[in-house]
């Protein structure tokens, strides 16, 4: 479990500084992220969804305290971060080397330098692959990929990394449906075997359809949480923060659950 309380973080200004030297971009007083759920965040661009993720990665300073399985997150080192927690951020750089090999990157991260991969772990790396749906890419160059074949690839990887949470920033953005529905039935059976998600998206019917529980984000802040069944009954909120609202589709052979709705 990952349980926040008085956060407040943000981002360095001068990183020669040591104290006062951020600036606070989120401030949650309380809220937690279990393991086989599906966690959305929801809100506008900007207003601190990304943050967030980065935070509880340490990759941001904070006050207040972010603890994973009962551990203060600012005490833990980078590898035993690792193995709580992985990160697929929204941004990709395209490394020169075939989809095994940055699969194989996700088991590297728990070991020391120059040690060599065990059968163990090249078996894991193999069932990363297939579970991504990335096995027939294998020995192509990352950069040969499509958008979603690449977010597929990094999944992979993350796999292989066998974190117990899955931090995933618009995981789904610029897919085509194809490549969204493959994606978002990895994050469904991440799930199911127990791992935990939390996620962002502007994509609102996407975000309800998939998730568990739902945070809604602004400027900073969650304004509001619960199941999406919950959240969806705060029609005014949804529509002050978004200008729609969401509800549940009315044909059994639409794309989602939840659609849009003025």
């Amino acid at each position: 479990m990952i349980e926040i309380k008085d956060l407040s973080a943000g981002y360095d200004l001068n990183p020669k500084q040591r104290e006062n030297a951020w600036k606070p971009v989120v401030s949650v007083p309380e809220t937690c992220f279990s393991e086989g759920q599906i966690t959305c965040i929801i809100g506008k661009n900007g207003c601190g969804k990304s943050t967030l993720l980065k935070n509880l990665l340490g990759l941001l300073p904070y006050q207040g305290s972010i603890r994973l399985f009962g551990e203060e997150l600012r005490t833990l080192k980078p590898k035993e971060r690792a193995a709580r927690v992985g990160y697929l951020p929204q941004t990709l750089t395209l490394p020169k080397m075939s989809v095994y090999t940055l699969a194989a990157h996700g088991c590297f991260r728990r070991k020391k330098m120059f040690q060599t991969l065990a059968k163990s772990e090249r078996e894991k790396i193999e069932a990363a692959l297939d579970a991504a749906d990335m096995s027939e890419y294998r020995d192509k160059t990352v950069s040969e990929l499509s958008g979603g074949e690449r977010q597929r690839a990094f999944l992979a990887m993350l796999m292989a990394q066998d974190p117990a949470f899955f931090l995933l920033d618009e995981v789904t953005s610029y897919m085509d449906v194809e490549h969204q529905k493959k994606t978002t039935e990895i994050v469904r059976r991440l799930a199911a075997s127990g791992k935990g998600v939390v996620m962002t998206t502007h994509d609102l019917a996407l975000g309800f359809s998939l998730s568990d529980r739902i945070l809604v984000m602004n400027r900073g802040s969650i304004l509001l949480g619960g199941t999406p069944e919950e959240v969806r009954r705060e029609k005014t909120l949804l529509r002050a923060c978004f200008g729609v609202t969401v509800g549940r589709s009315a044909s059994k052979e639409a794309l989602y659950a939840y659609e849009l709705q003025n």
